[in-house]
């Protein structure tokens, strides 16, 4: 069970109804109190993911950080943060210090780089450092250049964005409608390389549907021309059709 009264004692704002750390609080009394962290999420629990995580704690290279971690390979690391919020100068996947990204392989990695937020403690395991047992004025400062290597790093070892749920619900779409043109193909209801004649049947099919039960006559223009030109190869195709 986490001790709220030692994390206070430690430095470190807490939230009363809580067992976590209150990374941020407006107002200079809180200066002196301010948390920030590096959190690595993984979807899935494999080898390649875990991997990744152990290259990114490498990459920051900040033995005094405090080191937590999850049965599931994720990780947090924290640090004491400055005056102003603390996160990479790029642009993160929905605001800056949050990236949502994936692997070839399927496994999503969500990255965040803040000194805003919570740090729910008992959700990590931090062995013999935690945040019960060494003070945050011990902890290095977070800073920007810390959280731009990395993502950079990340983005050397394979990651890229992960799709949007805007992408995944076009890309969804997208199947869907290959699938319908399949089953068109299939039944023959789409040509998939007309000739000349049969894109003109195509044509002429289109266009008087659209416009059935209009009335046009041939001093109406030449649209009006088009049209009943189309419905008179129609005709002529269907009567053809009934006699063979």
């Amino acid at each position: 069970m986490t001790d709220t009264t030692a994390l206070r004692m430690n430095g470190y704002l807490v939230d009363p109804t809580s067992p976590l750390i209150v990374c941020r609080r407006e107002g200079a009394r809180w200066a002196q109190e301010r948390t920030g962290y590096i959190r690595i999420d993984i979807d899935r629990d494999t080898k390649i993911a875990r991997e990744i995580v152990e290259k990114l704690l490498e990459v920051v290279d900040s033995p005094r950080a405090l080191l937590g971690r999850t049965s599931q390979g994720s990780a947090v690391m924290l640090f004491r943060a400055g005056e102003k919020p603390v996160s990479p100068d790029m642009q993160g996947t929905h605001s800056r210090g949050h990236f949502e990204l994936a692997l070839g392989s399927g496994e999503k990695i969500t990255i965040d780089i803040d000194s805003v937020g919570a740090v729910i403690v008992p959700n990590y395991s931090w062995g013999k450092r935690s945040p019960e047992s060494v003070p945050r004025h011990e902890l290095p400062e977070l800073t920007s250049d810390v959280g731009d290597a990395v993502i950079t790093e990340a983005f050397k070892l394979g990651c890229t964005w992960a799709p949007t749920a805007e992408e995944i619900a076009a890309e969804a779409a997208r199947q869907e409608r290959y699938k319908q043109i399949a089953a068109d193909i299939a039944s023959g209801k789409l040509i998939p390389n007309p000739t000349p004649e049969q894109q003109l049947e195509i044509d002429d099919n289109k266009l008087v549907a659209a416009h059935e039960g209009a009335e046009f006559h041939e001093y109406d223009g030449n649209f009006a021309n088009l049209v009943i030109s189309a419905r008179r190869r129609v005709a002529r195709r269907k009567a053809q059709a009934v006699a063979a």
